[in-house]
């Protein structure tokens, strides 16, 4: 279990939290690493993420069979880390001043598909419309994939054509 109590140590190689239930105020803030590796973590209290630096370019992030619940994620730039999402709940957390990665690792199609569509609610919920937006096409292009290989021709057939003629409702020139 994690106790009330910030981890805040400056410039770390790897970070990982395993195996933990959150059931106190906890605060990761002010790291810089390589890695950062969040699994079977349960979250029901307070998980705040602040301004979490990578240190090079081969940076990672994974999160793995994690239910972030209502974490607070504030001054954090995705986009600096590999970012890995499997088996993880994450539709509920409240991002300030993100910038985003939206090119995420996960080798199961589905699972893929259900990160991008929880990150769509994150975006909706804090009426983020540009993010929004833009997961919803990679939830889209996802989803293409998979009525590809699960509904046959027909079902892709329809998805293309609305792929083609709109972008999936995004683009109406």
């Amino acid at each position: 279990y994690l106790t009330e109590k910030d981890i805040t140590p400056e410039n770390i190689s790897k970070l990982r939290l395993k195996n933990l239930t959150n059931d106190n105020n906890t605060i990761l803030k002010n790291i810089e690493l390589e890695n950062l590796e969040i699994l079977n973590l349960n979250n029901y209290n307070k998980l705040i993420i602040q301004e979490i630096k990578a240190i090079s370019d081969s940076s990672s992030l994974l999160f793995y069979k994690t239910n972030l619940n209502e974490a607070n994620i504030f001054n954090f730039d995705f986009s600096k880390f590999y970012l890995f999402i499997e088996k993880s709940l994450i539709s509920k957390i409240t991002p300030n001043n993100i910038t985003w990665n939206f090119d995420i690792k996960n080798n199961n199609k589905q699972d893929l598909f259900e990160t991008y569509r929880q990150l769509k609610i994150v975006c909706e919920t804090n009426k983020d419309q540009i993010n929004e937006i833009k997961f919803h096409q990679k939830e889209m292009e996802i989803q293409e994939e998979l009525i590809k290989i699960k509904n046959g021709f027909g079902d892709w057939f329809i998805f293309k054509f609305n792929k083609l003629s709109n972008n999936f409702g995004l683009n109406w020139w």
